[in-house]
């Protein structure tokens, strides 16, 4: 994990795809080999109050990985459950600031 945070170093100094390429690794053990950007949100919908009490308006930028390598590995204080799914069978429960990225990735690949 040294390497996660001396990339955190620099994530004021490059593109914003590399904090993508950090969070992609550090919660799921895959590495990107190519992060193309969704779309920046930001506003109400992504308020989101932490069970410890902490509230945020996040400022999200999203990004789309058809290209990677590694194998999954959950780190366990981060994420509650891991796995790849199809999008006609999204999981009813996913972190609330991340649904309406879910449904506009969704509605931009259905034909």
């Amino acid at each position: 994990m040294n390497h996660i945070m001396e990339l955190r170093k620099l994530v004021y100094t490059r593109p914003l795809v590399i904090p993508g390429a950090c969070e992609l690794f550090e919660e799921t053990g895959l590495t990107a080999k190519h992060l193309q950007l969704l779309n920046v949100y930001s506003g109400n919908d992504f308020y989101y109050k932490y069970p410890h009490g902490d509230k945020v308006y996040n400022v999200i930028s999203a990004y789309v990985c058809r290209e990677y390598r590694g194998t999954l590995i959950q780190d366990v204080e981060e994420v509650a459950a891991l796995k790849f799914f199809r999008l006609d069978n999204v999981p009813g429960r996913i972190n609330p600031p991340e649904h309406p990225i879910l449904l506009e990735f969704i509605a931009s690949h259905q034909s």
